[in-house]
């Protein structure tokens, strides 16, 4: 008995050892990514035979700076394009905003701005330029029905009359039937989406792999315009 128990340990002991030797790329992205377009990228990363694992990380476009920077991090997925000294930002992709709204909405698209009553606005701030446009065609007086930072809770609030401009990605997962996607004519800018890595990265092969797969399922969405040059 007490030799199965030590064969037992002894198993593991070299499980645990094979599993820190594993090559683990460090990842992190912010949420609106990581929700709406990495789930499948992800699955196939850690499924291919090249037994690559991940550590995956949600952080905001500041707090990824960081992170990479500090080496916490191998490779992040932003929005916000910052200068730090010891990283390299590279353009992913760029995607349209769109308008979703609850199935009682009765618009049509396009839909401009000025039809949308800011008082059912599920609001999310998704980036400075967003920022600069919203506040450039909604009254600061007319409170949103909620703002929200977490992408996990913006769908139970779509609902009846409600609506919300998001970039393409996301609104092309939401749930059919119970939520409409509308283009919008005067919209913010496009997104810009970037990576963000440290010049040398020892893991620039799993770096080059994660991309390509990520490049591959941006390819297949219509209206996402990636950008195909050098690796980072």
């Amino acid at each position: 008995m007490a030799a199965d128990k030590l064969r037992h340990v002894y198993r593991e002991a070299r499980e645990i050892s094979g599993l820190e030797r594993a090559p683990v790329l460090s990842l992190s992205s912010i949420g609106s990514v990581s929700t709406y377009l990495l789930p499948r990228v992800l699955q196939e990363f850690v499924s291919g035979p090249n037994g690559y694992h991940l550590s995956f990380h949600l952080h905001h476009s500041y707090e990824a700076y960081r992170h990479v920077e500090s080496g916490m991090t191998d490779l992040a997925i932003i929005s916000d394009d910052m200068f730090f000294r010891e990283t390299v930002t590279t353009p992913l992709f760029r995607e349209p905003f769109v308008l979703a709204c609850g199935a009682a909405w009765n618009g049509a698209g396009p839909v401009s701005p000025k039809e949308l009553d800011p008082r059912r606005e599920v609001r999310l701030s998704w980036n400075p330029e967003f920022d600069i446009w919203h506040g450039r065609w909604f009254d600061a007086a007319a409170s949103p029905i909620v703002c929200l930072d977490q992408m996990s809770l913006m769908e139970e609030f779509l609902t009846g009359e409600n609506f919300a401009v998001v970039p393409l990605t996301v609104a092309r997962r939401l749930r059919r039937g119970e939520i409409r996607v509308f283009p919008l004519r005067d919209g913010p800018e496009d997104r810009m989406i970037y990576s963000v890595t440290r010049p040398a990265s020892p893991r620039r092969e799993m770096m080059a792999h994660f991309l390509s797969l990520l490049r591959r399922e941006l390819s297949g969405i219509d209206g996402v315009e990636p950008f195909l040059g050098p690796l980072p």
